[in-house]
């Protein structure tokens, strides 16, 4: 196969998985909604049968109350997914830099070329993933010393 044909073949493949990370992705925040939108009605015909507010107050300090309507100070940030991101982000860049080691030894100056770029782009991947790693890293750290104070 010529290297044109593969190309094309690649990026038809890219843009196959790209729509379909992008469709799981619309697809997952369609759900929450629908699940948000469920739970709002759910409550919002629970406080249409409270009469007065100390009825109210009442019923959200007993643990059915509590769980009906759960106390959100804060939510906790998701880490694990900057984490997983860094982690792909840097395995994506052993991967560039292996293929790139790979073609050190060929001489046709459009392989230099490749193997140059190859390098760039797995540094820059790897810079990433660390950054993503290294802020949940610090994101936990501090979010711990907020939570002591």
């Amino acid at each position: 196969m010529d290297p044109e044909t593969e190309e094309i073949i690649l990026f038809a493949i890219s843009a196959v998985v790209a729509c379909w990370v992008g469709w799981l992705l619309f697809r997952r925040h369609h759900l929450q909604q629908e699940v948000r939108m469920r739970t709002l009605e759910i409550q919002r015909e629970i406080l249409k049968k409270f009469e007065s507010p100390s009825e109210l107050i009442a019923f959200l300090k007993t643990k059915e109350g509590l769980s009906l309507f759960p106390e959100k100070s804060f939510e906790k940030p998701r880490r694990l997914r900057f984490v997983v991101f860094g982690v792909v982000l840097i395995l994506v860049a052993a991967a560039m830099a292996r293929h790139a080691y790979s073609i050190r030894e060929l001489t046709d100056p459009n392989y230099a070329n490749q193997m140059r770029d190859y390098y760039y782009w797995a540094s820059l991947c790897g810079a990433g993933g660390v950054g993503f790693i290294l802020h949940s890293v610090l994101q936990t750290i501090f979010s711990r010393d907020r939570q002591t104070q």
